[in-house]
């Protein structure tokens, strides 16, 4: 007998920082070579007294565009990085672009954050904010659309040809461009080896399972880069913790705050589909990677299971280690066909145990031109690709013995 629980859920890339509390043990205080631009900041920078992070005025790394400040309301519930914006309306030209210093040959995750909070006087109703959508490029390749509606950060993995950077900003006749935070984050060259100088990544989706509601940040991430928690609780997903200490995945170097938490099924069996769907506007196939993060805390019986991507199974049974991580992906990209993808975890017959995730992340592929012809690739036409939205599926069999 089989009992099937699907549970749907609309994950944007929303920073919840203004309601979520971020928890966790730091995994360090240094914010060496970290780049943190407060844009249409006015006179000197500041330190957050959250993260500890400096953040400094963008007139030196951005040639146009005008200083606005949002409205009353959202200078009273945001951070304070949120309170100013850069924008670039018509005069200020087709592409403007944020010029950050780098290595060529190095790696770095950059992150643009945008908060409308009606710093136009435009928004008399919610769907006036629809109206702002714009591009975003790295370089001379297309990054992601910005859809105006929300404080959404945009972030993408890459690896540095140059001396600079150029993060930029496109008009693309629906709206004037703006930003609110352009972030710069060091790597060590051996974390996410996917990432070479011929592929960059687009994050889609970063989440923590489990119960915390919390987001995550610098400086329980080293790296500062974004955790965020999933949207609702499901009643048939088992909600595991732990206090112990969890050796990240060299790799990855997840915080030990994400590897603490993790999501179970509470069936006999559990078959758990992670599910991407594009949006009808763009192409319908493009490349994916998923990244699979696993700490078992629960070492009294065997865990074990199949992982599938897009229907392959990638490599042997997964027996989990107690209490070291280990992140599971395929270091080749795969295709989401008629805008979906999967990710799938099947227990074995040998296990136990039913499947355990700690926390996913998705990326899609940013497309790479050739940066010797950056000039030449400004004046191309611009390229789109889905914008995601994601929906979880539980399917948790519950067998009756001797049925």
């Amino acid at each position: 007998m089989a009992f099937l629980v699907l549970l749907a859920a609309r994950l944007f890339m929303l920073t919840a920082q203004a309601v979520v509390r971020v928890v966790g043990e730091p995994g360090t205080t240094t914010t060496a070579g970290f780049l943190s631009i407060d844009c249409g900041l006015d006179g000197s920078g500041y330190r957050d007294a959250i993260t500890g992070i400096d953040y400094v005025p963008d007139g030196p790394y951005v040639d146009a565009g005008e200083n606005h400040v949002v409205a009353a309301e959202y200078r009273d519930v945001y951070r304070k990085r949120y309170g100013t914006l850069q924008s670039f309306p018509p005069g200020s030209g087709k592409r403007n672009c944020y010029s950050l210093p780098t290595v060529a040959g190095a790696k770095y995750l950059v992150r643009m954050e945008t908060l409308y909070g009606n710093y136009d006087g435009r928004n008399s109703s919610s769907s006036s904010m629809e109206e702002y959508m714009f591009d975003l490029y790295l370089g001379a390749d297309y990054w992601e659309t910005v859809e105006v509606g929300w404080n959404v950060a945009y972030e993408a993995v890459f690896v540095a040809w140059a001396a600079w950077t150029p993060a930029c900003l496109v008009d693309t006749d629906q709206g004037t461009p703006f930003v609110s935070v352009v972030e710069l984050r060091p790597l060590p060259a051996g974390l996410y080896p996917t990432v070479t100088p011929g592929l960059s990544m687009n994050l889609q989706r970063r989440s923590g399972m489990g119960a915390s509601k919390s987001f995550t940040r610098f400086p329980y991430d080293e790296y500062d880069r974004f955790w965020w928690p999933m949207p609702e609780d499901y009643p048939h997903w088992a909600n595991l913790s732990t206090e112990m200490t969890i050796q990240p995945d060299p790799s990855f170097a997840e915080p030990l705050s994400i590897l603490q938490t993790a999501v179970s099924a509470t069936g006999n069996d559990m078959v758990l589909t992670t599910t991407g769907l594009g949006s009808p506007r763009y192409k319908t196939t493009y490349s994916f990677m998923g990244f699979i993060h696993f700490a078992d805390f629960q070492n009294a019986q065997l865990r074990q299971f199949d992982i599938y991507f897009n229907g392959e199974k990638q490599g042997p049974s997964y027996t989990s280690s107690f209490l070291v991580a280990s992140c599971i992906y395929n270091p080749t990209a795969y295709k989401a066909v008629n805008r979906t993808y999967n990710i799938i975890l099947v227990a074995t017959t040998k296990s136990v145990l039913p499947p355990m995730i700690n926390a996913i992340e998705i990326y899609n592929i940013i497309p790479n031109s050739n940066p010797i012809t950056f000039s030449d690739d400004c004046k191309s036409s611009t390229l789109y690709f889905p914008m995601i939205f994601f929906k979880i599926i539980l399917v948790s069999l519950l067998y009756m013995h001797g049925a």
